[in-house]
């Protein structure tokens, strides 16, 4: 799966001729107008709708005066309930109520709940399951002035805090910030809200992989840390690479180095945009915050920055969407199942109605579903949009 050319501008979105504008402002095919199928995820697309100028069939009273013509016993059966063999047909049919519509989730139970219970922290299933294989999404920077190690900073500005997903000995590790500017920070790791925050020192670079603290999908280059890391020591945490655990011990010089300062491609606090937002990710992430769901063998399933092809065959596509630049997409070969990889846009500040356009690229039986919401404060999250596979 892979997402390029993301861009928010003010207004609706106008839909091609060829397409049915829903209330929504989602754009679906001219023919999915009355057709007796929701297409847009509102449900407009069936309104106002001349049923004497369309057919529809839900066999539950027969088979609708069709008939079947295929020879032998290979045709069409009417049926309820679960077809006959495992694990190929349907459980039910989907008009009845025991399917859910496309801005519903599907418990265990087979109840219905609206998707924006999914993952809220709270059970609306019945059986919980809208809580199973959740994430902790961890995007809100806290402004907070927490105690610091300073003998190896070159940051005194702004100080802000949130939790990771790590932890020490059972803690849960805490990320800190000091600012030089909102894109020049230094980045420590506590065990304590109130405790002393400690530099962080790597086994296998010079603090690359710790800008994933900070919501960073890849490692920035060399340039983009200070190059004069090799002169600081201490008491602090280390670990050998992104993705694997923390330990706490003596740090600094080789091979455990840390630097004074990071400039990971992230803005911090979030980057607020009052107009319209473009990103090809030419440059960078473009202030996007990426959260991912951990693996098998310790690898996570989150979304990365890359050009050229993706290290699978036959799933990704070859470049990005103009020939020769970035985008981002996730590998799905590792990941165990119901895994979630969260690309969160910068904050948009101006009113009104928003378009918002992207090119994807979702190719393999596997692939999953993309879904796109919108967060308001105060709202629940508002699906308003859902990609299945096998797309390009």
């Amino acid at each position: 799966m892979a997402i390029d050319g993301i861009n928010i501008q003010s207004g609706p979105c106008l839909c091609r001729p060829e397409q049915f504008q829903c209330n929504n402002s989602q754009c679906v095919p001219l023919s999915a107008k009355c057709n007796a199928h929701y297409d847009c995820l509102d449900g407009s697309d069936e309104t106002n709708c001349n049923l004497d100028d369309a057919w529809s069939c839900d066999f539950d009273e027969d088979k609708c005066n069709s008939r079947t013509t295929a020879p032998g016993s290979f045709q069409w059966i009417r049926h309820s309930h679960s077809t006959p063999t495992s694990s190929t047909g349907p459980s039910a049919d989907h008009t009845d109520g025991s399917a859910c519509r496309p801005d519903e989730f599907r418990c265990n139970n087979s109840q219905c709940v609206p998707l924006s219970s999914r993952c809220n922290d709270h059970p609306d299933c019945l059986d919980w399951s809208d809580e199973e294989n959740c994430t902790t999404d961890f995007i809100t920077w806290e402004p907070f002035n927490f105690t610091y190690d300073n003998n190896c900073t070159s940051c005194d500005g702004e100080r802000f805090v949130r939790p990771t997903s790590y932890t020490y000995e059972g803690r849960t590790l805490y990320v800190g910030v000091v600012l030089c500017s909102p894109t020049q920070y230094k980045i420590f790791l506590s065990d304590s809200i109130n405790g002393t925050f400690r530099n962080i020192g790597d086994r296998a670079g010079h603090g690359q992989d710790h800008c994933e603290l900070v919501g960073a999908s890849s490692d920035p280059p060399s340039s983009s840390l200070d190059p004069d890391y090799r002169t600081c020591s201490g008491v602090g945490y280390w670990r050998y690479s992104r993705r694997s655990r923390f330990h706490f011990g003596a740090i600094g010089g080789y091979p455990r180095q840390y630097g004074r300062w990071y400039r990971c491609g992230v803005t911090i606090p979030e980057g607020r945009y009052e107009g319209d937002f473009n990103c090809d990710f030419g440059t960078d992430q473009c202030n996007a915050v990426v959260t991912s769901t951990e693996g098998i063998f310790g690898r996570s399933f989150r979304w990365i920055r890359h050009s050229g092809s993706t290290p699978s065959s036959s799933t990704g596509p070859s470049t990005d969407a103009d020939g020769s630049g970035f985008y981002i997409y996730t590998d799905a070969r590792y990941p165990y199942s119901n895994a979630t990889a969260n690309l969160t846009l910068p904050i948009i500040r101006s009113g009104g109605q928003h378009c918002l356009r992207w090119i994807y690229h979702m190719y393999g039986s596997d692939m999953g579903t993309l879904k796109v919401y919108v967060i308001q404060p105060e709202y629940p999250d508002m699906l308003v949009s859902k990609r299945f596979a096998l797309k390009a």
